[in-house]
């Protein structure tokens, strides 16, 4: 990597969030009025400076208040254009030298996907198995559409609905027909059955041979109601990636990537300082002499599917992090902006590169700051190029602390 190379750079992780008006005309005709009946519920919270939203996330997560400072912040990352507007996006992420981006779902101003999650981001509880996959349908129409527009520079992760697998796998279908290049999968719950049930076998299999990665995104799986915003937050930091992560285990315990060996697994936000400590725990179960019959479902030891299998987003990375891999882990690893999210990178990117990276081995990270997210999601580093040479950060920047 010489010094006035332009680094390709591409976020594993940022996000969309449009009116919920414009996906509107994409709604079957039959569920307008139930559509617009959420449509109203998200008007009434947009009243005002977006401290309203900010307040009701709170009540809604059954926490006591969040800190003025977040409100003020969760306001103003409401309103970046760029999570519904495209010639906005691209603008945002020039700025950033960011050449492409791995979009998810869900900002932080209240908009929802129509019948499956509500302004907070949380799941809708009442939603049947028929409203599920319509609210899909919906997303994912809307999403290719927006990506349409500089297909090269955007990786959509389409919604799916596992209340229903044989409308799941045809989602998938759908989706990498359509120009989406991976799946919003969710992490474990509750209600649902866990992920080494047979019942999930032909969605596998499909996101296999499309070569669709599952992305588990932060925050998505069980959540624990605490009374005290601030304390909430912390113990949501700590607990989330812990629950988001039980579908690595699930999936490699159960033989599911033995089976199906081009399938891979991203879990994505939060930091990635738990990747070795979580490797030796999954070999030590692995080779646990009272549990023969876990090697026989599972093949390879755990620490050998991951680097063929699993993915970590790391958005937000800090140097620490950065510092941990050897240019062979850090083929597993991503950095993500997490645009326009109010803890993301935006719009101080590449400052924020330049203090994740300093130091770090040449090759470790370009593979981290895009090589890896490119073999992973499908993205030609050829075509992205002429991006990179006109808005990426210089390799001899990124020497800078």
């Amino acid at each position: 990597m010489t010094e006035d190379e332009r680094l390709c750079v591409i976020s594993a992780d940022a996000h969309v969030s449009p009116p919920t008006e414009q996906f509107r005309p994409y709604c079957p005709a039959r569920h307008l009025d139930a559509f617009d009946e959420q449509l109203h519920a998200v008007q009434a919270l947009r009243a005002g400076d977006g401290s309203n939203f900010a307040n009701s996330t709170a009540k809604s997560l059954g926490v006591g208040g969040l800190h003025p400072s977040v409100v003020a912040a969760a306001a103003r990352a409401g309103r970046i254009a760029g999570q519904a507007d495209h010639d906005a996006r691209v603008k945002d992420m020039d700025a950033d030298g960011v050449a492409a981006d791995v979009i998810f779902h869900g900002g932080q101003n209240g908009e929802i996907i129509p019948f499956i999650t509500d302004s907070f981001m949380q799941t809708v509880d009442r939603t049947t198995p028929e409203m599920e996959a319509v609210g899909c349908r919906i997303y994912n129409r809307w999403l290719a559409d927006f990506v349409s527009a500089s297909p090269e520079r955007h990786a959509g992760l389409c919604a799916v609905p596992m209340s229903d697998i044989g409308a799941a796998v045809e989602e998938v279908r759908w989706a990498h027909a359509n120009g989406l290049r991976g799946v919003n999968f969710p992490a474990p719950k509750r209600e649902r059955p866990d992920y080494w049930d047979p019942v999930y076998e032909p969605f596998f299999a499909v996101c296999a041979e499309l070569r669709m990665p599952l992305t588990t995104h932060f925050g998505g799986g069980d959540r624990w109601r605490y009374t005290d915003g601030v304390l909430a937050v912390a113990f949501n930091k700590l607990e989330g990636g812990l629950v988001s992560r039980r579908g690595i285990w699930q999936l490699m315990f159960a033989g599911v990537f033995h089976r199906h060996p081009d399938l891979k697994l991203v879990v994505t936000e939060g930091y990635s300082i738990w990747v070795p400590e979580l490797l030796r725990d999954l070999d030590w179960a692995y080779t646990d002499r009272a549990n023969p019959g876990i090697r026989e479902r599972t093949g390879r030891m755990p620490s050998e599917q991951w680097l063929d299998h699993c993915f970590v987003g790391s958005s937000f990375m800090s140097h620490d992090e950065a510092r941990q891999y050897p240019e062979r882990g850090a083929r597993n690893i991503m950095w993500g902006s997490d645009y326009p999210h109010l803890e993301g990178t935006h719009p101080y990117t590449q400052a924020a590169l330049r203090q994740t990276f300093a130091g770090i081995d040449p090759a470790a990270t370009r593979d981290m700051v895009g090589r890896t997210a490119a073999r992973v999601y499908g993205f030609d580093l050829d075509v992205l190029r002429p991006i990179a040479d006109r808005i990426g950060p210089c390799a001899a920047d990124l020497t800078r602390p």
